[in-house]
């Protein structure tokens, strides 16, 4: 395998390699993909269920957004659906299989829209997390062709709705297929042809939901060359900073360990800082198209931190001076021992007979420049903050404290 440089942070981060990913680098990736998905972006206790589940003897490619081939087709390959049901279900591993296959088939019949197509060589994220992270490594290895995955996706972080990344209304949102686990007739395979990621969003939300799907599915998207990917400004080497990460999390216990993720993060450019430290003291979550609710992680001087989520955190406040951390910045749980979280995992565990999670480091993660640079894109974050209490602008307290 080809190796890179090492990095060199607050702790001695190993190289990864560039060609050829194999379970180790992706249980990495995993733990990487936890922290940094600012609270969703799936289970990582399903991603491990996922790795163990999989059978990789040979190596998965991996390729820069900038080296891939040009002309050449990729696709989103993601898992779509409230995370506890994503946290639930078995059927997370064959319906982006199934997705992919619709997706694959239908651009082959339609050779007018899509000339010269011979099949999906590449595959990439919607976004970070330890599962949708994970999801297009797990396509990549059906069919009869060998695909590599771009190191790249359209957020930096897990975002709880489509127009929240930077494929929105730059890639065409048509065709796109879900699909349901099964094989044969047992599939359910679905699509919609609608103008914008709202509707796209909305109305496949509503068919995921409905007993058809059962609140899991997954989903093929913006199928284009991958000239026009990298022309929409997605996000690059997210899933090399995730190993970083999970290495970084894997060398340390205690604060220290969200100290070095926010050094290593800070030496490549993207600011990083702890900002809160305690115990999660309570937690509500509604199920249903997205999981929402909030998370209270209380200091040992009594002071609280009050986390909103729609799936992912999107908004944080301190109760003794207000707003700290604002989206599409992220806030991330960096836990003292053990596994990393997800909301739906740290609910689990809420809620479990062995009592309240141990103590966690809040992390807070500048936004990604090609997040912060797309107009659009952060008017639309203002959007989904409204209805949780914050219509302000985007400002970033954490770096002023």
């Amino acid at each position: 395998m080809t190796q890179t440089g090492t990095e060199t942070a607050a702790v001695q981060v190993p190289a990864i390699p560039t060609l050829e990913w194999y379970a180790a680098e992706l249980q990495l990736m995993c733990v990487g993909g936890a922290v940094l998905g600012s609270g969703g972006g799936g289970s990582y206790q399903l991603a491990r269920s996922i790795l163990q589940s999989i059978n990789i003897n040979t190596g998965i490619p991996l390729v820069s957004l900038q080296r891939a081939t040009t002309g050449a087709w990729a696709t989103m390959v993601a898992d779509m659906g409230a995370p506890s049901s994503l946290n639930l279900s078995n059927e997370v591993l064959q319906s982006p299989v199934n997705a992919l296959a619709a997706m694959e088939a239908y651009c082959a019949a339609m050779s007018l829209q899509f000339p010269g197509f011979d099949g999906f060589s590449y595959l990439y994220p919607v976004e970070t997390g330890a599962v949708n992270s994970l999801i297009p490594f797990v396509a990549a290895l059906s069919g009869n062709r060998t695909r590599a995955v771009v190191d790249a996706d359209g957020a930096g972080r897990a975002v709880p709705v489509l127009q929240l990344t930077t494929y929105a209304g730059k890639l065409p949102l048509f065709p796109n297929f879900i699909g349901s686990a099964g094989t044969g007739s047992n599939v359910s395979i679905g699509q919609v042809n609608t103008q914008t990621e709202v509707q796209a969003e909305n109305a496949l939300a509503a068919m995921i939901a409905s007993p058809t799907f059962g609140g899991v599915s997954g989903l093929a998207m913006y199928a284009v060359t991958t000239d026009a990917y990298r022309a929409c400004t997605p996000v690059p080497g997210v899933l090399s900073t995730a190993v970083n990460v999970g290495n970084c999390f894997n060398s340390a216990t205690g604060p220290a360990r969200a100290q070095a993720i926010a050094d290593y993060l800070t030496s490549r450019g993207r600011q990083a800082r702890p900002v809160f430290e305690g115990r999660v003291t309570g937690m509500v979550q509604v199920a249903g198209e997205h999981d929402v609710g909030t998370v209270t992680i209380t200091a040992d001087d009594g002071t609280q931190l009050w986390i909103f989520n729609e799936n992912e955190n999107i908004f944080c406040s301190r109760t003794d001076t207000g707003p700290l951390v604002i989206g599409p910045d992220s806030i991330c749980y960096v836990p003292h021992e053990g596994d990393p979280y997800d909301n739906s995992d740290l609910y689990n565990l809420f809620q479990s007979s062995s009592g309240v999670p141990g103590r966690v480091t809040v992390l807070a993660v500048d936004a990604p420049p090609e997040v912060k640079a797309n107009a659009i894109l952060m008017s639309t974050w203002q959007g989904v903050l409204a209805p949780y209490g914050y219509a302000g602008p985007y400002v970033q307290p954490w770096l002023n404290d």
